[in-house]
């Protein structure tokens, strides 16, 4: 089921977004200097922001999605292809299996 939630963020952008009710997306403020996050309770299709003549303006969605890496801070290591197993319990373990086939 489709629903739409609006708020305003603490730089006083006005904000008003589509969503469909399964799932949580944050969202970050549309606003580059505001940093505010807003949690909707369901998956972000649409969202506006309403502009000084209070129109409401589309803007995309997914740059303003905050993954859930992001939100906490972190960031999503990347591991390269020459990474190894060997010395490590994994690669020992690894190494048991190949040689009891």
């Amino acid at each position: 089921m489709l629903s739409v939630i609006s708020w305003e963020c603490d730089w006083g952008a006005h904000v008003k977004a589509m969503y469909e009710t399964e799932g949580r997306t944050t969202i970050r403020c549309p606003e580059p200097a505001c940093r505010a996050r807003h949690l909707v309770d369901g998956k972000v299709s649409n969202l506006w922001v309403q502009d000084a003549n209070h129109v409401w303006q589309g803007r995309e969605v997914a740059p303003l999605i905050v993954s859930w890496p992001q939100e906490r801070g972190m960031t999503i290591p990347t591991v390269s292809e020459s990474y190894s197993l060997k010395g490590t319990a994994m690669g020992f373990a690894r190494g048991n299996n190949e040689v009891s086939k």
